[in-house]
């Protein structure tokens, strides 16, 4: 597993690097109910951070699911 951090320049940056190298990316969850970036974010099958306010326990959980996946 490789994990890989990159400063979006624009919109579409996203989707090229899902498609060069079959990333997932990680976003608050809410993000996939945004009205126009909303169904974007779905379609690159990103990881949700959940939503809890113990921030380690937001970690835990977090790991979990890139292991899971």
């Amino acid at each position: 597993m490789q994990i890989g951090i990159f400063n979006h320049v624009s919109y579409m940056d996203a989707f090229v690097v899902v498609w060069a190298f079959c990333a997932a990316g990680v976003t608050m969850h809410y993000t996939q109910f945004l009205p126009i970036l909303g169904p974007g974010i779905r379609a690159l099958q990103n990881l949700y951070l959940p939503k809890e306010g113990d921030k380690a326990k937001q970690q835990s959980s977090m790991v979990e699911m890139i292991r899971q996946r």
